[in-house]
């Protein structure tokens, strides 16, 4: 038990320590250089958002550390009350079926192309690292429930959102021209989190409607070049009017994605092959993705999705509630 208190007591003075810090608003004083005092909000926009991506670090650390407080806290009043071991009152908590071979199978051909060995010689790693997943996620899931049934309340606060320039003419647009509140997302078309965002912004879009309009915004960043040669042909789909159908086609085939995909989806899109072959002959292209891709370079950003509402980036911790929380908050803000 002291030990556990020990451990405890750690947790909470890390959590206390990092609180203190290192979190400023972007309105705090950074430095001073030639006569000019500078804070986050006046550094150039890709040095701002790097800072502001570390800051976000910190915070997710801290939540990190909050959570297996609780855990902890969890472990403590169980093994009192029982009197069992702490190893007991985990495995109890965190217990997980064993995956049948029907699953491991299924896993295994999934992901064969990554598994250079026959299905027998790894069938007990897959098992063990399938296990420790579910383990993983049914100990949040545990947290969550914890802290929704004992009144936790958090008072860390999150990092202030950032707002920056964004160059987005000439970049396809749904819904009204006329909304007071823009959501640009920076996507990779092989990327799983981006398709995930495309599902909960066009829910969000049907929501909303001449509130919110969309701006898609190609950032390929995945190693294979298919995420680019489908973001040039949807290029080429747009001048055909129909680069929203095209994108959401193209997320929603992401798995089977291929260097053949633009004129896959052109044909099965109706457009006229022709044309679309002329255009990804010429630079059109390439040049646009080129254009998006350095937008998206000058604000710092390393991966995707990212989401900006009204200029401001989007803390993605919870896809789905961080971007409806921040697309309330704009609309509240134009009201």
């Amino acid at each position: 038990m002291r030990k556990q208190n020990k451990s405890l007591s750690y947790l909470l003075a890390m959590v206390l320590m990092v609180s203190v810090s290192s979190v400023f608003a972007a309105s705090d004083k950074l430095f001073q250089y030639k006569g000019k005092e500078y804070s986050l909000s006046t550094l150039p926009s890709g040095l701002k958002i790097t800072l502001h991506k570390l800051q976000m670090e910190l915070y997710r650390k801290k939540l990190s550390l909050i959570d297996l407080a609780v855990f902890q806290l969890y472990l403590d009043e169980e093994t009192k009350k029982t009197g069992k071991s702490k190893e007991f009152v985990v495995n109890k908590a965190l217990a997980v079926d064993v995956p049948s071979d029907a699953i491991l199978m299924k896993f295994y051909e999934r992901n064969k192309a990554q598994i250079p060995y026959p299905f027998e010689k790894v069938k007990d790693q897959l098992q063990k690292m399938i296990m420790e997943e579910k383990a993983k996620y049914k100990q949040v899931q545990f947290i969550q429930d914890l802290k929704k049934n004992n009144q936790f309340k958090s008072f860390l606060m999150a990092p202030e959102a950032l707002e920056v320039s964004i160059n987005t003419n000439g970049f396809p647009v749904k819904g009204s021209l006329s909304a007071k509140v823009t959501i640009i997302k920076f996507a990779d078309y092989q990327c799983p989190h981006c398709k995930h965002a495309a599902v909960e912004l066009e829910r969000i879009l049907n929501k909303y409607e001449d509130q919110v309009n969309f701006i898609y915004m190609d950032y390929p960043i995945n190693r294979s070049g298919i995420s680019r040669v489908v973001a040039e042909g949807a290029v080429c789909a747009d001048e055909q009017k129909k680069f929203w159908e095209y994108n959401a086609m193209a997320f929603e085939q992401q798995t089977q994605l291929s260097k053949d995909s633009p004129l896959e989806l052109a044909k099965d899109l109706s457009l006229n092959i022709d044309t679309f072959k002329q255009c990804l002959a010429s630079n059109r292209p390439a040049g646009k993705v080129k254009l998006a891709e350095a937008e998206a370079q000058k604000l710092g950003l390393t991966g995707t999705p990212a989401i900006f509402v009204n200029n401001k980036k989007v803390n993605l911790v919870n896809i789905n509630s961080d971007i409806l929380a921040a697309v309330k908050e704009a609309i509240e803000q134009t009201k």
